[in-house]
């Protein structure tokens, strides 16, 4: 495998100052474009990226916040729902963590202790 003009001379410095050889590196660079990753570092650091790859990173990233979206407005439902369940089950003593293990257990809802926690926070203030 070879790489051409400018990237075969940036990855043989690299090669030098990291002790890998420059097939090492090639095989890394290959691999991260195909697994998308050259592209997202790409779109971020503003360099140009074919239109193509823009809409592919748009579309994963908006298939991702959509699904945190859904995710957050479950836990958001759930809560709502059950907040005195949770509320026994720190007076029974269980910490944060503890309590959010037991609803991933109990119910399969993912949530943080941290979101738990702050969770509660909110709802003390606004009552």
């Amino acid at each position: 495998m070879k790489v051409k003009g400018a990237e075969h001379e940036r990855l043989r410095g690299l090669a030098a100052r990291h002790g890998v050889t420059e097939t090492e590196l090639a095989a890394l660079v290959l691999a991260a474009e195909r697994g998308g990753w050259s592209d997202e570092q790409a779109y971020r650091s503003s360099r140009s990226v074919t239109p193509e790859a823009a809409i592919r990173i748009a579309g994963r990233r908006i298939a991702r916040a959509g699904a945190y979206r859904a995710h957050r407005e479950l836990v958001r439902s759930w809560l709502a729902k059950h907040w005195g369940k949770v509320m026994d089950m720190r007076r029974a003593g269980l910490s944060w963590r503890r309590v959010s293990a037991m609803i991933a257990d109990e119910h399969g809802i993912s949530i943080s202790h941290s979101a738990l926690q702050q969770y509660w926070r909110k709802w003390n203030e606004q009552s």
